[in-house]
Order: structure tokens, then sequence, then C-alpha cells
């Protein structure tokens, strides 16, 4: 009777480690190589991975390649403001769960043909709201420099120049 008794918890733990193994394999077989750590960060080569990013807020990630997004009719932006409390002194400090708090190293790629239909223009564009953590700052590096902190990325109007500006 005792083996009986060994059996189910021995079967419930195998099933629970082969569903974390199947997890894993499952996320990395996702992306094009990485395994989302600052040493290896998840690589991005396509525009379905980089909608992925969503999904792990606080993971590393990489372009290996250039992104079009005109797969996307009106792409969702990565992360999302919420104030952390409802404390007056918390009103725009973004709360950790929503907000992008990982690294995105664009390294010399584009991403190209974003579209973001919104009435609100805050938090509008391919990430809606990043935030560092107490473990550091988010980092979002980009062919025109890097920002890091606590910030939130906004859109601002881009106005062609008029006939004969320079």
């Amino acid at each position: 009777m005792k083996k009986k008794g060994i059996f189910i918890p021995s079967l419930l733990f195998g099933l629970i480690v082969m569903g974390a193994l199947t997890a894993c394999a499952e996320t990395s077989s996702v992306f094009a190589g990485g395994d989302g750590s600052v040493e290896e960060p998840w690589q991005i080569a396509t525009a379905e991975q980089m909608d992925l990013v969503r999904n792990d807020l606080s993971g590393h990630y990489e372009l290996i390649e250039d992104i079009d997004l005109s797969g996307f009719e009106n792409w969702e932006p990565i992360g999302t403001f919420r104030s952390l409390s409802d404390a007056p002194e918390d009103a725009e400090v973004p709360h950790p769960d929503y907000a992008f708090t990982g690294t995105f190293d664009g390294n010399g790629h584009t991403i190209f043909n974003l579209t973001v239909a919104s009435e609100n223009p805050m938090g509008a564009g391919l990430f809606g709201c990043a935030s560092g953590t107490d473990e550091g700052a988010a980092c979002i590096r980009s062919r025109q420099g890097s920002r890091q902190g606590r910030f939130s990325l906004t859109p601002f109007p881009v106005e062609p120049n008029p006939a004969g500006a320079g």
C-alpha cells in the first residue's frame, strides 16, 4: 500500500517538471535566440516576436533584424501606465506590473510602419510606458541614443518641413 502513496505524488511532480520544461522550450522557440537575461537577451527578428515583448515586461530584448509592423492594423503599445497607488505622491509613478521595466536594444535596426490609433496620445507609441525599478533603470536604445530611468514614452507630432525650409 505504501507504494501507491508514493506513486501519485511522484507522478504529479513529474507532470509539473515536464510542464515547466515544455513552457521554457516554448518560450525559447518563439524568439530567434537568447534566454531573456541581461547577458543573453531575447532576440527579435519578426513582428510577431516584437508583439510577444508585452508578455514579459521585465525581460531583456534586442533586435537582430529590421521589423515591419504593417501587419498590425492598430498596434497595442507595450506597457501601460497605471499609478503605483491611489496616494497623491504616487499619481505619476508607474506601477511595475504594467509598465515595461526591462531593456530593449534596437542594435541600429529600424521598426517601421507602426500605426497606433488612439484618441488619447498619452502612452500611444511602440512602448506605452517604460519605468525603472528598484533593481535598475529601464533602458530603451535606439538609433538616436538611449533613454534610461523612470519615464513614460509619449508621442509628439512630427510636422513636415514647409516648402523651402531647410
